[in-house]
């Protein structure tokens, strides 16, 4: 679960007609648009996750995976990392079908932001993709519940 930076670093970003290129993965800050809406992506799926496991009684920061860190959801990592695939081939799709455009970003720096008309653009597309990453992540929230209470029944 844990290696899913080898999945995203074998994806094709290289989007020619857009002039979109994808050499790996880097953050904080990112320096290219992929990984501006890979890591604006990500906080967002993880930000649903910590709302869909909290909404169920779940404690968010003691994760299974994801070592506890100060600060950091462990359990929230936990569950959205079998949807990053889903996420990175919609990522995908935002710049092959030239959704987002290299015109929509700007540098700041080295880091590569969105800018204010790339901003709707990324937010109505990622809702709209969001509605099934959601009831996936309060599917797997209330299995871990019942998974927990079968475990203490059992114990």
């Amino acid at each position: 679960m844990v290696a899913w930076g080898a999945n995203i670093n074998k994806l094709n970003f290289n989007v020619n007609s857009n002039n979109v290129y994808f050499t790996g993965r880097n953050r904080r800050p990112p320096q290219d648009p992929v990984n501006a809406i890979l890591s604006l992506s990500y906080t967002l799926l993880h930000h649903e996750a910590v709302s869909a496991l909290k909404m169920y009684g779940l404690d968010p920061s003691l994760g299974f995976y994801h070592q506890a860190a100060y600060g950091r959801d462990s359990l929230a990592c936990d569950v959205i990392e079998p949807l990053r695939p889903f996420l990175d081939r919609w990522i995908w799709r935002l710049f092959a079908h030239q959704t987002l455009t290299l015109q929509h970003f700007v540098y700041d720096g080295q880091a590569c932001l969105l800018t204010d008309a790339g901003k709707p653009i990324f937010y109505k597309c990622f809702f709209i993709e969001a509605k099934s990453l959601k009831r996936l992540l309060r599917r797997y929230a209330l299995y871990l519940v019942n998974t927990l209470h079968e475990a203490q029944q059992h114990a």
